[in-house]
């Protein structure tokens, strides 16, 4: 046991806390998020715009699901229309999915709300773009987009994106595309561009492939890049968002507490098996065990239950029950037992040693529960049984590890209340350790120590402290410049932590507030593990200068802000 947690954590040994016998697993019920990006488009009359829908796994979610936006029965001509493709894809666990909603402009003038719709089964979603068609009529320019705009790559892969390229106002001829440039350092990604030169023709699109290449050496992190298209004085830009995530598959462990049991004949011990998702593996695990021995005095065992579900970063248990018959055998027995999931296969084994009558008298130690998740600042409890063996009669000293040297407030410490208890033939007596968690979060194990004379026993109470359920609000880019008249992006990401699973109040404010400054658009709210954009935009008469915007991210009695600077230019 570390000295204190702090310096566990800081190490990164965190360890995975079991779940004991008297835990149950908290099982959540699987479903999908659906957020649009952009969820505004200005389209200039006769040209098309494209919104990303960007379907989010909760709680394991895994599945086919369906997605209709109904579109006007009248001449596109004259009506806007809209259509989404593709119009099912699958959402597989812990992960994202992507459509696009292209929007073909009709009439200049027209507005409206377009509603998205996800089914699957019984699930129900939907996500709202709004549009307005503008006019065609200015100078001759053009406009770019990527589809998608947002990316998930495993390192050491390749992510591709669609450069799309709209003529408005009668712009015809030649646009240079441009990569984002490579940093220097080892394992940065590298991007390219296919063709680097596209021909528009008036009224017309013309696409181009972006393909970005990680590195075994790429750092997983979340990347802003753009495709710049220039040709002559106009010069615009396709932003693309991609994170980088690691290439393990998910996996889990198994593990057992204790892994060593002694058992008089006769009698009966048990063991927990911990079962735990790594990388985010969510399934039904089976259990099996070793076979028992198939003789009338031999010792037999069971696991219950045989098999156990797990959601992704969630842990399961089982119990090994281990039988023996009086006249017994004084022997070891090491049962296996086996967790299986589809291809993935692991194992661990536990020592069963029978004490036969009329062997040394003895001690037994046990801890109920053997495991604990316990909220920072508060404690948790677990009863300490001592039981007699072969007529033991003594009194039995208890003792801990240490608890850590540092101060309280962020360390967890525990202490046991009777430091010693008194033992009759075949009887038990029972002590209490305590642990009072710390403010930091974090995970230990506590080893109770009983001694009598010559005889020892431990029985090991592992602990979690965990922190109330939050998120973690970020914007990128973190400053941004733009022309008057213009407008400019950013991208709102909430990140859940501690099981953190409910939907999320944005709001945004600009400073100084100014007339005539820039305004910001932006959802009202965002699902968990979920992305949106804020939009600010200037006009004509917009003050030169930096500004700063703050977004605040509000639920319950949370909130956080995060704040960005755009700075305004000619």
């Amino acid at each position: 046991m570390p000295l204190c947690l702090l310096l566990t954590l800081l190490a990164g040994m965190i360890v995975t806390t079991a779940v004991s016998s008297s835990s149950q697993v908290i099982s959540t019920t699987p479903d999908f998020t659906m957020s649009a990006n952009p969820d505004s488009l200005s389209i200039p009359a006769g040209a098309l715009g494209t919104s990303t829908i960007t379907l989010v796994s909760v709680d394991g979610f895994n599945g086919s699901v369906s997605l209709s936006a109904p579109s006007p029965l009248c001449p596109s001509s004259y009506c806007t229309t809209w259509e989404i493709s593709p119009s099912r894809v699958i959402v597989a666990p812990n992960s994202t999915a992507t459509a696009t909603l292209t929007i073909f402009a009709g009439g200049e003038g027209s507005a409206g709300n377009i509603t998205v719709y996800g089914n699957s089964g019984s699930l129900s979603h939907s996500v709202s773009v709004a549009f307005k068609v503008v006019s065609s009529g200015g100078a001759p320019d053009f406009t770019m987009s990527a589809n998608p705009n947002m990316l998930t790559i495993v390192q050491g892969s390749a992510g591709k994106s669609l450069i799309i390229l709209t003529s408005i106002n009668g712009f015809q001829g030649n646009v240079s595309l441009t990569p984002p440039v490579s940093c220097l350092a080892i394992g940065c990604p590298s991007y390219s561009v296919n063709p680097m030169s596209v021909y528009l023709s008036s009224g017309q699109n013309a696409t181009a492939g972006f393909t970005i290449q990680t590195y075994p050496q790429t750092p997983l992190a979340t990347y802003n890049v753009a495709v710049t298209g220039t040709s002559a004085s106009l010069s615009h830009n396709a932003p693309v968002t991609f994170t980088v995530v690691a290439s393990t598959p998910p996996d889990f462990t198994i593990s057992a507490n204790p892994t060593n049991q002694t058992v008089p004949a006769g009698s009966s011990a048990t063991s927990q098996i911990i079962l735990s998702s790594i990388n985010g593996l969510s399934g039904t695990i089976s259990l099996t065990t070793s076979p028992p021995p198939l003789c009338p005095s031999c010792p037999g065992w069971s696991i219950n239950p045989s098999s156990v579900t797990l959601s992704p970063g969630g842990t399961a248990a089982s119990t090994l029950t281990f039988y023996t018959y009086a006249g017994g055998p004084g022997s070891t027995w090491v049962v296996g037992v086996t967790g299986t999931s589809g291809s993935l296969s692991h194992s661990v084994s536990v020592a069963f040693t029978i004490v036969p009558f009329g062997s040394t008298p003895d001690f037994a130690m046990t801890a109920n529960p053997n495991s604990l998740t316990i909220p920072a600042g508060s404690s948790g409890t677990s009863t300490i049984v001592v039981t007699s063996l072969n007529g033991f009669n003594g009194t039995v000293n208890l003792y801990t590890s240490p608890s850590p040297l540092c101060p309280s407030p962020q360390c967890s410490y525990w202490t046991i209340h009777p430091t010693s208890v008194d033992l009759a033939p075949n009887s038990t007596a029972k002590a209490t350790l305590t642990i009072y968690a710390g403010t930091l979060a974090g995970s230990g194990d506590v080893t109770v120590y009983g001694t009598s004379g010559n005889l020892s026993h431990s029985v090991v109470v592992s602990f979690k402290v965990s922190q109330p359920a939050d998120f973690i609000l970020t914007v990128s880019p973190s400053l941004s410049s733009v022309s008057r008249g213009g407008s400019t992006t950013f991208t709102v990401t909430i990140q859940g932590t501690e099981g953190f699973n409910a939907t999320v109040s944005l709001s945004a404010s600009v400073s100084p507030l100014l007339r005539h400054g820039p305004t910001t658009s932006l959802p009202s709210t965002v699902g968990p593990y979920s992305k949106s954009t804020l939009t600010v935009s200037t006009s004509r008469s917009t003050p030169l200068g930096s500004y700063a915007i703050t977004v605040t991210a509000t639920r319950g009695t949370i909130t956080h802000t995060y704040t960005v600077t755009v700075t305004v230019t000619r």
